[in-house]
């Protein structure tokens, strides 16, 4: 007799496939499809609202854009609550855009800071946003546990 995932009920226990978890542990549920979706509109919508109000320059809202775009593809599929998840995103903008920002006005404010600021603003800005994800991350892991 086939019982489940098409093995016979004495061998259910050995080698058989259940609907349960994969062996990686995610499913196409765990994905949270849902949570990408809303995501990436949120985030465009984000972004699309700092580009238009004309706080930071047009440099720094692609930056931002793109850091949008590889929080939202790398942590909304994780599991987690969407409020956790917009929450980290929301502090991720404030984070970034004050950083740009005081960044922008430090390189303003003299020629020879400018020229080294625009040599190291990639790596600058590389190091808060991995920082910014690794305490993601850490959040995410964390609220997993106890939930």
């Amino acid at each position: 007799m086939i019982v489940g995932g098409g093995c016979p009920e004495e061998n259910n226990h050995m080698g058989c496939f259940t609907s349960g978890k994969a062996s990686a542990g995610k499913t196409g549920d765990n994905w949270n499809v849902k949570h990408v979706a809303f995501g990436i509109a949120f985030s465009t919508v984000l972004s699309y609202a700092f580009l238009v109000s004309n706080y930071l320059s047009i440099e720094n809202g692609v930056i931002l854009m793109a850091f949008n775009l590889v929080f939202v593809s790398m942590t909304f599929p994780l599991n987690g609550a969407l409020t956790t998840k917009v929450a980290l995103l929301l502090a991720c903008e404030v984070v970034g855009s004050l950083w740009t920002k005081i960044f922008s006005l430090l390189a303003g404010s003299n020629e020879g800071i400018a020229s080294v600021f625009s040599f190291l603003g990639p790596f600058v800005n590389l190091g808060w946003m991995i920082t910014f994800y690794s305490v993601t991350l850490t959040i995410l892991a964390s609220t997993g546990r106890e939930g």
